[in-house]
């Protein structure tokens, strides 16, 4: 809850805040999947009908490596959650994984077990598990294990909603407004000594069973930057309400708070189409921008700088003398 203010005053009353958020999934595009294998350290499997394939034995370690190339998004947009899907290859008992994101972008084309040694992204073999041991230019997702129990044929989905840690941040920090962004994730084995042996179907195999790295991203509507007419304060203080009518019948409607530079972006579920959008806040009147054509979740509308009056003090989008009298009131 954030106080209303009106001009340079603090008044006692509270305006409640309304989330309302709506979401838009897209996928990456696979760049180039693959394994390494210790036992076989020279060998590069770029070209397998096997992508991902990770082992924790005794005479072998394998880990697989998945490159995407994330999508551009919009001035506004925010990841919500990262999923990433890979499609079983082999029936076996309960499997458990672990992820991690790289520093680098390796050329998985020509990636062995000796040449992510050199490249610090793998430093060698946990002796007591057989699992990987990481380098420096790896950063294990801790606490994300992703445990599942594989059938031949199905897909496998590891889902992370948590955008201050692990795989969705990871995304989170590195997709961009600016271009495109290219990512390396690793998959290797988790848990107790030859316990896991599991493989994926690679970019390689027959058509419709590569690895999905999916985004869900909000989707902006319509972002500008209000100056507020005789107010000093701190404009993150401040909520506006976004209404968005079609023959003046109002079809959404959203109360955000303003940025500390006045700046806001609404996230609602408005589909692309033409509105009049009204702009509000408790102490100001309201602001009309006719005919407005919201063109797509990636094309938000930007309404620019804009100032809302000073002077309602009532909210009835007038002024008039009784808020003149409530004014007068708060100066008693």
């Amino acid at each position: 809850m954030r106080k209303c203010v009106i001009l340079s005053m603090v008044l006692g009353m509270s305006v409640g805040l309304t989330s309302i958020t709506s979401a838009s999934v897209v996928s990456a595009v696979l760049v180039e999947d693959t394994y390494i294998q210790s036992n076989a350290a020279d060998t590069n499997y770029a070209t397998s009908v096997i992508g991902v394939y990770c082992r924790n034995y005794s005479t072998v370690t394998r880990a697989g490596f998945l490159q995407f190339t994330l999508p551009q998004i919009a001035p506004g947009q925010s990841v919500n959650q990262v999923t990433l899907r890979m499609r079983a290859t082999q029936t076996m008992p309960q499997q458990r994984l672990e992820l991690a994101g790289l520093a680098v972008n390796p050329d998985l084309s020509a990636m062995t077990w000796n040449s992510v040694i050199t490249d610090n992204i793998v430093a060698g073999r946990l002796p007591d598990t057989y699992n990987v041991e990481w380098g420096s230019q790896a950063t294990v997702f801790a606490g994300e294990e992703w445990v599942y129990t594989p059938t031949v044929a199905l897909w496998y989905a590891y889902t992370d909603a948590n955008i201050s840690a692990g795989l969705a941040k990871y995304i989170s920090d590195r997709i961009s407004t600016a271009g495109p962004v290219t990512v390396t994730i690793a998959v290797g084995p988790a848990g107790a000594a030859l316990v896991t042996d599991a493989s994926f179907g690679s970019s390689e195999a027959p058509e419709g069973i590569s690895p999905v790295l999916e985004i869900t991203l909000t989707k902006p509507a319509v972002s500008g930057t209000v100056t507020l007419d005789n107010y000093t304060g701190d404009r993150s203080e401040v909520a506006v309400t976004v209404d968005f009518k079609q023959s003046g019948i109002s079809v959404h409607k959203e109360t955000v708070l303003l940025g500390s530079d006045g700046s806001f972006v609404t996230t609602g579920p408005v589909s692309a189409g033409t509105y009049d959008i009204y702009i509000k806040s408790c102490a100001w009147l309201q602001k009309a921008f006719l005919s407005q054509i919201v063109v797509s979740a990636i094309e938000p509308l930007n309404l620019g700088a804009f100032t809302l009056t000073s002077g309602d003090c009532d909210g009835d989008n007038e002024i008039t003398s009784t808020d003149l009298s409530i004014i007068l009131s708060v100066m008693e």
